[in-house]
């Protein structure tokens, strides 16, 4: 079970000392949302709109360092060569591609 009060609590004083306008939270069990909220503003600009559970943000280069590590722990795990094609992984990749592209 979930203590919301104290993970809102928690939440907002970390947003606070970093300086976060606003997020949004959602927690998953399997598929199902045990937990949604949203919190603060979408910016710290003058106008900016409170945050819901259903705000979009834009990501930006985030996923970048959450792919590479992601990769890593597989090559740590033995579970991936990257000295491999990565069509070795993603037989449908070679299709999408150009003949004249190496991967």
């Amino acid at each position: 079970m979930i203590d919301s009060s104290k993970l809102e609590h928690d939440l907002q004083a970390q947003m606070q000392a970093g300086k976060v306008p606003g997020l949004a939270l959602a927690i998953f069990n399997d598929r199902e949302v045990l937990y949604a909220n949203g919190f603060g503003v979408t910016s710290s600009e003058d106008g900016a709109a409170p945050v819901t559970p259903q705000t979009l943000f834009r990501i930006g280069s985030t996923t970048k360092p959450l792919t590479a590590t992601a990769i890593m722990r597989l090559v740590e795990r033995g579970q991936l060569d990257l000295d491999l094609p990565m069509t070795t992984y993603l037989p449908w990749l070679a299709e999408q591609l150009p003949e004249s592209a190496t991967i």
